[in-house]
């Protein structure tokens, strides 16, 4: 079974292999599908392509950063 992201995919790529497909261009002029692609849109940021800096991450380095700094201010008193 495939997951649900991939099942997205797959669909968003057969919708749109359908609007580039359609010459009465009526599904270009339907806001929901439009709205779909427009929200769909995902960014990919990586560090010089060895990894991606993504949401996972991000919490990672923010709570090693509190941790670092609750050590620190602990350790100062």
């Amino acid at each position: 079974m495939l997951s649900f992201h991939k099942q997205a995919k797959k669909f968003d790529d057969k919708l749109y292999k359908l609007i580039i497909s359609d010459k009465s261009r009526s599904l270009l002029r339907n806001k929901r599908i439009m709205l779909h692609f427009r929200v769909q849109t995902v960014e990919d940021f990586t560090a010089l392509g060895c990894f991606r800096f993504d949401f996972p991450l991000l919490c990672t380095i923010i709570s090693a950063a509190v941790s670092s700094v609750l050590i620190m201010i602990q350790f100062s008193d």
